[in-house]
């Protein structure tokens, strides 16, 4: 009979570009946003921890060593998360190897609400890992085309909060606070080149 093995994680998929470290239920998002990402050129390594005391951390550290990058994805709230041990348990451990700062995708910090609908923006999607990838692997610069593209559609299917797309005369990437009939907003804008020319990408984050 086969038996887990207790603290040890499984490498789900190879990749040489960031690694992404999931459990449980993000693990898909994980895999799903990986394949999204290798269409634009990113290879990510998806690391399944499978247990989380006692947590491979061996694992995860050989993979920051090849791929310079780490993205965790967690449903659980950003404070005092798996995902902020093993961030600095990597800038402790790895600091060395890292070409860009851990980043963490997690659930946002707020109670979790009974609505689907607010469930879905309390809980991280896709579209959120392959930003906090893109961003990961490339910095600020600019959403390639492909990018956008698939983070708005991801947003609509999710239906979370992005808006129209719309053109905008210059190429950057910039955030402001805003307010909209009373709620807060991040609003952020991604503009990238089309075949019409420079298309912005707009979407909001409720705060």
């Amino acid at each position: 009979d086969f038996v887990l093995p207790i603290g040890k994680a499984r490498i789900c998929r190879p990749g040489t570009d960031v690694t992404i470290v999931a459990y449980s239920i993000t693990v898909s998002q994980a895999l799903e946003a990986a394949e999204k990402l290798a269409a634009d050129g990113i290879e990510a390594e998806v690391i399944d921890l499978r247990t989380l005391r006692p947590l491979d951390m061996d694992t995860v550290l050989e993979s920051v060593k090849k791929t310079n990058r780490i993205v965790t994805v967690e449903q659980a709230w950003p404070v005092c998360s798996i995902g902020s041990e093993i961030s600095a348990r990597v800038a402790l451990e790895a600091f060395d190897y890292l070409d860009a700062p851990p980043t963490k995708v997690s659930g946002k910090d707020v109670p979790m609400p009974y609505a689907v609908n607010l469930e879905k923006l309390a809980l991280p999607s896709i579209a959120e890992v392959v930003e906090a990838v893109n961003l990961a692997a490339n910095g600020d610069r600019a959403l390639s085309p492909r990018l956008a593209a698939l983070m708005l559609t991801e947003a609509r299917k999710e239906g979370l909060p992005y808006v129209e797309l719309t053109t905008a005369p210059d190429n950057e990437a910039s955030q402001r606070v805003i307010t909209n009939n009373g709620g807060v907003f991040i609003e952020r804008f991604r503009t990238v080149a089309g075949h019409g020319g420079k298309e912005q990408f707009r979407w909001r984050i409720a705060l």
